[in-house]
């Protein structure tokens, strides 16, 4: 019998590329986001190469579970196959490994797969129709009509691959739902938020506050600064790669007065490797080990501190596309368990928006529901304030206020925006230029509120600039619309603190609230 065209036996070569599938598997064992990208694309029949076709299938059915692709995992999927030994044997995998593309090279390689798997199809189709024509295949309109449909078969296949397929729902069967949260509007559940800031501030200091306070149900400060809604005390589970947890975690979390029973620390992941046990660390990789922890405590928050120490080592965070695939993953996994997931990482040393202060790729801004930033507070020496970047599922909060001296305590909010402390800081000259912007202010509204427009336009007759007016408004005046105009007017004075109903040493009302 022969072979038709395009199988392997054919005694004539037919269109394939064993190197460039090569290149693509081993960038598949290296990146997570090669496969994510190859999957779109390729069907296990498009690879010529039938050991290349079986492993390609091993990575389909491991990615499919959710688990990491990578030498280990294909080779014990094969193993349990048993169709390691049939494509070569370990060093097949070994040697794929040397043939590494970048995720973005992959796809493109994908495609050249596809093509030359499409021109094989192509051959084939030619030398059936031909023996079908010279056999006489009866009338020429069923021919013809044989003819259309396979060819219409192999142009989709040229685009499409058979593990790809739509997923959508009629907006009239989706049933609206209310976001709920861990704290309004900062902490979502089941959402993304980050919390970012410079070293120093408190970013630990504060997650592990906010773990306290859930494992033990107590109310977080309202819009306002009062205490608000007690919840129900949950379970939290803290990723944290830079501190110990018995000489620092720990302590911490003695002097926030948490319920430890209810904190537990992730650390790592533990596999089988021939025959025994090998400890790894964890990474955002990881979603389902994961989740498995969320669910097995019922957890209501994941800290994750800091951010880039769990992305692996071959993500680069500045980059989106190779970001966007975990990020997605873990939102995911927060909506399924209405578990929120707070991510500290840094900012950078140069001033700017708040979308542009954090480190990495703006994607991370973007797949944040909340952003929250830390920094000393420019109006009281000693305290620091959380600001309210960005939230798109309620109005952002005003800046709280909270200090490390002597134990954590909330203070009292600022009217300290995240736009002004995100700026870069001023120089001597213009700090004296926004104390004289100061003193102008205090005279133009001394009297009471001024049109912005008429405070604006005074004010530069007078030589300030706009960003100078901007930064003495941050910390002297506030806007007020009446009618249908914005008026400025002088701030007024902070309210004076309302004692607690209950010590924190009872552990009753959580951290201290001390509005000044």
């Amino acid at each position: 019998m022969t072979a038709p065209a395009g199988h392997p036996s054919d005694a004539r070569v037919p269109p394939q590329a064993l190197e460039v599938e090569s290149a693509v598997l081993g960038a598949m064992l290296m990146a997570a986001d090669a496969v994510t990208a190859v999957r779109g694309i390729l069907s296990p029949e498009h690879f010529y190469k039938p050991a290349n076709r079986k492993i390609y299938e091993a990575m389909i059915t491991i990615s499919g579970r959710g688990d990491p692709v990578d030498m280990a995992t294909v080779r014990a999927e094969l193993e349990r196959e048993g169709a390691l030994e049939k494509i070569g044997g370990p060093g097949v995998i070994i040697d794929l490994a040397d043939s590494v593309l970048t995720a973005a090279y992959a796809e493109t390689h994908a495609r050249l797969i596809l093509e030359k798997a499409t021109l094989r199809r192509i051959v084939a189709f030619g030398q059936q129709l031909s023996e079908k024509c010279a056999n006489g295949a009866g009338e020429l309109s069923d021919v013809l009509q044989m003819a259309t449909t396979d060819l219409t078969a192999i142009t989709v296949m040229s685009r499409v691959s058979k593990h790809r397929e739509t997923i959508g729902e009629c907006m009239n069967d989706i049933e609206s739902e209310e976001v709920d949260w861990l704290w309004y509007p900062w902490l979502p559940l089941g959402k993304i938020t980050i919390l970012e800031g410079n070293p120093g501030e408190g970013k630990t200091t504060l997650a592990l506050q906010l773990a306290a306070i859930i494992s033990r149900g107590w109310p977080f400060p309202d819009a306002g600064g009062r205490p608000g809604i007690p919840r129900e005390p949950a379970s939290v589970i803290v990723m944290n790669s830079e501190d110990g947890l018995a000489d620092t975690l720990r302590p911490r979390l003695d002097r926030a007065q948490a319920d430890c029973t209810r904190i537990f620390a992730l650390m790592g992941v533990r596999v089988q490797d021939k025959g025994r046990s090998v400890d790894r660390s964890i990474g955002l990789q990881d979603v389902l080990d994961i989740e498995e922890e969320i669910v097995k405590h019922q957890a209501r928050l994941l800290i994750v501190d800091p951010l880039q120490a769990y992305l692996g080592a071959s993500v680069d965070m500045s980059q989106a596309n190779e970001t966007r695939p975990i990020l997605s993953a873990i939102g995911n996994m927060a909506g399924r368990n209405k578990c929120a997931v707070l991510m500290i990482r840094h900012l950078r040393k140069t001033g700017g928006r708040p979308v542009e202060r954090g480190l990495g790729s703006i994607d991370f801004f973007g797949a944040a529901r909340s952003v929250a930033m830390t920094v000393q507070d420019p109006d009281n020496e000693g305290q620091y304030l959380i600001a309210h970047s960005k939230c798109t599922l309620a109005p952002k909060a005003k800046s709280q206020g909270y200090t490390l001296t002597d134990g954590f305590a909330w203070t009292s909010i600022s009217s300290r925006t995240a736009d002004d402390l995100a700026a870069a800081p001023l120089t001597h000259k213009e700090a004296s230029a926004v104390t004289e912007a100061e003193q102008f202010l205090q005279r133009t509204l001394a009297s009471g509120p001024v049109a912005a427009k008429e405070v604006i336009a005074i004010a530069r007759r007078e030589g300030i600039s706009q960003r100078t007016l901007e930064a003495a408004k941050a910390g002297l005046s506030e806007s007020k619309k009446i009618g249908n105009f914005w008026f400025w007017q002088l701030r007024d004075p902070a309210t004076k603190p309302i004692p607690a109903e209950s010590s924190a040493e009872t552990g009753e009302f959580g951290p201290p609230i001390v509005l000044e």
